[in-house]
């Protein structure tokens, strides 16, 4: 499944919207039962993908070649095309889509 970054995104188990801009809503079946209603939000601006873990109870991490950076909650992080983030037992990777 692609989400385009055309606003944020928050994914969880059962996400709400938050405060002020609205945002893509993007529930996440959950059978592992390891994500927070509201887990992770991601970003984009004109230089790059971010994401911020919003106060879950599994935590969220970026998966590197030596093993897991844990996002601190609350705490935005700039992430490059190709990145997998891990949150709860779930995983994606951030793509950049091509030029329009």
């Amino acid at each position: 499944r692609t989400i385009p970054l055309d606003r944020a995104v928050v994914l969880g188990r059962r996400p709400t919207q938050p405060p002020g801009r609205p945002v893509h809503l993007i529930a996440v079946e959950d059978t592992t039962r390891t994500l927070s209603k509201s887990h992770i939000r991601v970003d984009a601006d004109d230089d790059s993908p971010f994401v911020t873990d919003l106060g879950s109870t599994n935590g969220s991490a970026l998966i590197t070649s030596t093993g897991q950076l844990e996002l601190h909650p609350r705490q935005p992080r700039r992430i490059p095309a190709g990145q997998v983030v891990k949150f709860g037992e779930h995983r994606f990777t951030v793509e950049r889509s091509a030029a329009r």
